[in-house]
């Protein structure tokens, strides 16, 4: 794992710290025959230290999977020792403390919300520009969704899309 490196004088660096539920995405967005395209873009984000995720995002891709040849877990595989970051158990308790609802009472698995979340506090703190790249945009009853939690902190979030639309590079043909 790499940490990102800060220059004294120059203007805020833009992370990302990517969510599970877009990396899943991609072949629903993209379709089959574009999604390894996709991740090979964002293969260059992650070679320079621009996307990141915690070590959840990865197993919750390994526990969902279909096969482990699937293109979001061979990514993830492939970047891990660059882009994972393991959040701050303090970040973390304080996601929780703050907005508990996050978490899938439901589910008996652990779950990446929390640490993306916390990962993106830990790299604001530390004075980076960070945007949440998430999926997760509906709120279910009481569980609350990553785009709402991560307002709740003032963190943006933005779908998978819209970072794809945004910082210039495929778009999906509808």
């Amino acid at each position: 794992m790499t940490t990102p490196e800060r220059v004294g004088n120059e203007a805020r660096p833009q992370l990302w710290v990517i969510d599970s539920s877009s990396l899943m995405l991609v072949r629903e967005k993209y379709g089959a025959a574009n999604e390894n395209k996709v991740f090979e873009l964002l293969g260059a984000y992650a070679l320079r230290g621009k996307i990141l995720f915690p070590p959840e995002v990865c197993d919750e891709l390994e526990r969902g999977a279909a096969s482990q040849t699937d293109a979001d877990v061979r990514w993830v595989r492939k970047h891990r020792e660059r882009c994972e970051r393991v959040a701050t158990p303090e970040n973390v308790r304080r996601v929780l403390a703050k907005v508990p609802e996050l978490l899938d009472v439901n589910n008996p698995n652990e779950q990446a919300d929390p640490y993306v979340l916390a990962v993106a506090l830990d790299l604001q703190i530390g004075g980076f520009h960070v945007c949440i790249i998430t999926d997760d945009r509906r709120d279910r009853g009481k569980k609350l969704s990553l785009a709402t939690a991560s307002g709740i902190f003032m963190i943006a979030n933005v779908p998978f899309l819209g970072f794809m639309r945004g910082e210039g590079l495929l778009e999906p043909s509808f």
